[in-house]
């Protein structure tokens, strides 16, 4: 049996725990389906800027590689400036397949928020349904049950007709801890009993 066993004893208790389960899971999945959208679009801006800058910084080393001469593109810096336009060039694809993969895995989810919103109704139009069925007959067989208790529970009553006398026994000791300041016989929280108490006790009679 685990920390939260079913409550099996009582039809209606079920049926209210499984509708509370059923809300909660249909709250939890849309809130999870919901955050993983927003993460996903966040990291969709994020790759389309890195893009567009990688797409600007590569324009940039083109136009200067172009515009050199032929003796000036046989030069070391130029040749330098085109490996990196090179780099670019893999990495602006790179970027462009990430964007292209998160804009289907966006598309996808919104598919998916978009088929599961309908059994999300259904499920927690159920989970509702069985939460109040299960509530209110519950509530009801709890009060039947009481009203069939209370006979056993009066019957059950002690009733004490000729109390006994009880003499007790034992040392007497002075509760430092509940006396005043003044160290008077009376209790500082609660002045209607005293301090002083028969502790510890040794003996009880009856008379």
């Amino acid at each position: 049996m685990g920390p939260f066993p079913l409550p099996t004893d009582n039809l209606y208790k079920f049926c209210a725990f499984v509708g509370v389960v059923m809300i909660g899971l249909c709250l939890y999945r849309s809130f999870n389906l919901k955050h993983e959208y927003a993460i996903r679009e966040i990291e969709l801006g994020a790759a389309t800027q890195r893009a567009d800058l990688e797409k600007t910084a590569l324009q940039r080393l083109l136009d200067e590689v172009g515009a050199g001469t032929p003796a000036q593109r046989d030069s070391e810096a130029l040749k330098n400036k085109q490996r990196e336009a090179e780099r670019l060039v893999k990495e602006y694809t790179l970027r462009n397949i990430e964007v292209i993969s998160l804009t289907k895995q966006l598309t996808l989810i919104v598919k998916d928020r978009i088929e599961l919103l309908f059994e999300f109704l259904i499920a927690f139009i159920a989970g509702g349904f069985l939460c109040v069925y299960g509530f209110a007959n519950w509530r009801k067989l709890q009060q039947q049950q009481d009203k069939l208790l209370a006979p056993r529970l009066r019957r059950k009553k002690l009733n004490v007709t000729d109390p006994p006398i009880i003499t007790v026994f034992g040392k007497t000791f002075f509760d430092i801890g509940h006396a005043p300041k003044d160290q008077s016989n009376r209790r500082k929280y609660l002045p209607g009993y005293a301090v002083w108490e028969i502790h510890p006790v040794m003996k009880l009679e009856t008379l």
